[in-house]
């Protein structure tokens, strides 16, 4: 759908076997803004699963990632070398190791291990990261704008109807998805868009954590370091605007005709649960029908790897997002014909 190399869609569909056109799923795959591993992993076995149990035609979007600055890079890296430093300090003082190592040998394995991992660190930034094409919003919600409209256009060559596309995503995929949703400025006013899936999703500028004490502080330090300086100064420029996010435009946009699921893991990245429960009740407050589901025994990673390839045998159990999205398909798309967006 574009010149680049990553934007590009995976169509995986039914075979056509009568004129009856099948609704079309269009999902954008997380990674933090910065990694496009789960197009062929995770967000490709969601999309057989929908073939099968749905019978709808999947559509898997890429789209162009940012690269971290050398400083974010630099911050990230000595924070990975200092807990493998920490962890290995801590084993080798606190295990049945002890009995063969004093102190000082603990001391200088951390800061060995410290060292090689700045090290290695540094050599893949130089000699294959730092090369990346840096990109920048919005560039990432205008490339998923751009698919979906080459969605509606094309999809009916594969048996698709451009009439029943709803757009789903996972972490990073689904703040992009649930952007273009409600920000229409995104979207051609004449797109058929007919619901959203956010898979846990972010949808605000701002990560709150709680809890008193010093280690409650410290941990909100790492966070807020995390999130504030790696990925909105990296992803969305040093503003971080709020404006980049979907809660922000839920009230100044007309989204009564949005039907919504929103879906978040039962031990969900810090602040994820609840910005979800706040962009629920944004758009409640709007008049969007919205559904709300948590599932049980995943976290923010395992919600979508646990999704296992159809092909494979003696997985007869569905998997409750897969379950959840081809309900969600089949009620709100099919039998109720909600309003397009």
């Amino acid at each position: 759908y574009g010149p680049h190399p990553d934007q590009t869609c995976d169509i995986y569909r039914p075979p056509i076997l009568s004129n009856q056109p099948r609704p079309v799923i269009v999902f954008v795959h997380g990674g933090a803004w910065l990694r496009r591993g789960q197009r062929d992993s995770s967000a490709a076995r969601l999309a057989r699963q929908m073939v099968v149990h749905s019978g709808a035609c999947g559509v898997v979007v890429g789209y162009r990632i940012s690269r971290l600055s050398g400083a974010s890079f630099a911050v990230l890296a000595v924070l990975l070398a200092s807990c493998i430093g920490a962890l290995l300090f801590v084993s080798c003082t606190t295990t049945v190791v002890l009995m063969f190592c004093t102190f000082q040998t603990a001391a200088v394995v951390s800061l060995a291990a410290f060292s090689l991992v700045l090290t290695a660190a540094w050599v893949w930034w130089a000699a294959v990261y730092h090369k990346k094409c840096d990109v920048k919003f919005p560039e990432h919600p205008e490339d998923v704008a751009g698919a979906v409209q080459w969605t509606i256009r094309n999809i009916h060559k594969h048996g698709g109807d451009p009439e029943c596309v709803v757009l789903a995503g996972h972490s990073a995929g689904a703040h992009l998805v649930s952007l273009v949703s409600v920000d229409r400025e995104y979207l051609d006013r004449k797109a058929k868009v007919r619901g959203l899936i956010a898979i846990s999703g972010v949808y605000d500028s701002v990560v709150r954590t709680h809890g008193e004490g010093w280690v409650a502080a410290l941990w909100d330090l790492v966070v807020q370091t995390v999130w504030q300086r790696v990925l909105l100064d990296t992803v969305f420029g040093q503003q971080g605007k709020p404006e980049a996010f979907a809660t922000s435009h839920v009230k100044s946009q007309q989204c009564a005709d949005l039907s919504v699921l929103v879906i978040t893991a039962e031990r969900e990245l810090v602040g994820l649960q609840e910005q979800a429960d706040g962009f629920v009740s944004e758009l409640e407050n709007s008049g969007c029908w919205v559904q709300q589901l948590c599932i049980p025994g995943t976290d923010h990673r395992t919600i979508m790897s646990s999704i296992a390839d159809p092909s494979l045998s003696g997985k007869k159990e569905t998997h409750p997002v897969v379950e959840a999205v081809s309900k969600f398909v089949q009620h709100t798309v099919l039998d109720r014909k909600l309003h397009i967006l």
